[in-house]
């Protein structure tokens, strides 16, 4: 290629020359005054052919992404018919199929799924899940609760409770003896007066 470009830059400098020599030949009588000397161009033809060969370059590398994707492409195409179905081979080797292929896709599921991978790749990336929970704040305070404690402590505020209670009650109930001078109380009254009059009798006896 070098060899080339040389003889393409030789011919070109030749070529140039030669039509710088027509055109003084044409304004001069002299033959001597319309000789031309050679000029070298061949940066100008270097440059040139650079920028050729980036042009080529860069259609070489756009050839070079687009088969890449293209092969992306088949690659993607023979996974998913690479496996050619018919009846009695569907009914026999399927489900395996599907099952092999949900294997290598393991990798790709989210963190719910691939709990359930390690039972099956297939019900994993078939099954439907529910929308992920959404829990409050309030929800960690109120499992924080200890009902077992507060319980126990609401019986044993009641069980004193109910002890208070039973000694009022039993601070407010009379006594045996109480009782009985209560009991005695009524006819205690209704003889005073009596008791009262044989006083006074006895006094008026003692005076006389």
């Amino acid at each position: 290629m070098q060899q080339t470009l040389a003889e393409y830059v030789e011919a070109y400098n030749v070529l140039a020359q030669l039509e710088a020599t027509m055109k003084s030949m044409e304004g001069e009588v002299n033959l001597d005054n319309a000789v031309v000397k050679k000029q070298d161009t061949g940066d100008e033809v270097l440059a040139t052919f650079e920028q050729e060969a980036q042009s080529y370059r860069q259609v070489q590398q756009d050839f070079t992404d687009f088969m890449n994707r293209l092969q992306e492409d088949i690659s993607a195409k023979a996974e998913e018919f690479g496996h050619v179905e018919y009846y009695d081979g569907r009914l026999r080797d399927g489900y395996s199929n599907r099952v092999a292929a949900a294997s290598d896709k393991v990798g790709l599921l989210d963190e719910r799924r691939k709990d359930l991978a390690q039972t099956n790749p297939l019900l994993a990336e078939d099954s439907l899940l529910p929308p992920e929970p959404s829990v409050e704040e309030v929800t960690y305070e109120n499992l924080a609760i200890n009902l077992q404690a507060i319980a126990k402590n609401a019986l044993e505020e009641l069980n004193d409770l109910k002890d208070e209670d039973a000694s009022k009650v039993a601070s407010a109930e009379p006594q045996p003896k109480d009782e009985a001078a209560n009991a005695m109380l009524p006819d205690i009254v209704e003889s005073l007066p009596e008791n009262l009059d044989q006083q006074d009798e006895q006094s008026k006896e003692e005076e006389e």
